[in-house]
């Protein structure tokens, strides 16, 4: 950084701070190179060092230079002492330690702030976390109930839901989770690829017979008006994927479906999940073909028969 200056670092730190960008490093390098430059940044920045310290702290904590972060940490809260914001930080550099008595200490903090304003969503975020951290899955979970009854818009929410859900083996719960998130989302052709997929991992005939009826619903959001790759010309990663789904929840229903029409689980008859088969093995061969120097790519072809 031998030719940045002073201005240059705040600049380019106000920008990460507007535009929201967690680009830690880049961070940490900018706020050293500030730290040590013998400038009184106080002064220099006015208000905005409240901003920078807290920026640098978070940074800080996501590099593992905990070091730095406790001292921004003192300073905001040796200016901020009733600050709710500040004991967040705080909250987080304890987290951070990893240890059982400091991420005790973190709840207590948070279940704190949570008694004045119930309705701060990220305190209840921090306290999945925690729950996380401790191994604690069903205090983790029905922390992220609750928060979602108040909160049911936030997406990210019931996508960790369900992930809780499925580390657990609870694919039935797991699903109805995800099913809020499709709900609240329903262009997102990933949220119903991870919905077919967690349905094929719960297994069983109506687990696959769900899956292929998802995964054949990614590929129609993925193939209808979805552009192609401007330099490979193909579809994207996702609907590759979901035809891969497709062909193996295909491959498990084959033989036991029904000859001569859709049954009760809505799996088509046998004839016309064969012939979902070769549209499956015709449109991975088209997504595998013209790379002819990639020896993958002739195995991918290979294996599908095509």
């Amino acid at each position: 950084m031998s030719s940045l200056t002073v201005p240059d670092a705040i600049e380019k730190l106000w920008t990460y701070r507007s535009r929201q960008v967690r680009a830690s490093k880049e961070i940490l390098e900018l706020g050293l190179f500030l730290m040590d430059s013998g400038v009184d940044l106080h002064k220099k920045m006015d208000d905005e060092y409240w901003a920078f310290l807290e920026q640098i702290a978070f940074a800080a904590m996501d590099l593992g230079r905990v070091e730095i972060a406790d001292d921004c940490i003192t300073q905001l809260e040796e200016r901020f002492p009733d600050s709710t914001r500040v004991q967040v930080l705080h909250g987080m550099r304890l987290e951070c330690s990893g240890d059982k008595k400091d991420l005790l200490d973190a709840l207590q903090m948070y279940d704190k702030i949570l008694q004045e304003d119930d309705a701060n969503a990220g305190i209840w975020k921090r306290r999945v976390a925690v729950y996380k951290q401790l191994g604690d899955a069903k205090s983790a979970v029905e922390d992220l109930c609750r928060y979602l009854d108040t909160f049911y818009t936030d997406v990210e929410g019931w996508l960790e839901l369900a992930a809780l859900y499925t580390n657990n083996h609870e694919y039935a719960t797991g699903l109805e989770a995800l099913s809020h998130a499709m709900a609240l989302s329903p262009q997102n052709p990933f949220y119903v690829l991870q919905f077919a997929e967690t349905a094929a991992t719960k297994g069983g005939r109506d687990g696959w017979a769900l899956a292929l009826k998802m995964y054949l619903r990614c590929v129609e959001m993925c193939e209808d008006g979805v552009e192609l790759d401007e330099l490979t010309g193909k579809r994207p990663g996702v609907c590759r994927r979901a035809w891969f789904g497709a062909r193996l929840a295909i491959r498990r229903l084959v033989g036991s479906a029904d000859k001569s029409g859709p049954d009760h689980m809505g799996v088509p008859n046998e004839e016309t999940l064969k012939q979902l088969l070769q549209t499956a093995n015709e449109r991975l061969a088209e997504e595998y073909s013209g790379s002819g120097e990639k020896s993958s790519n002739k195995v991918v072809i290979e294996w599908i028969g095509a």
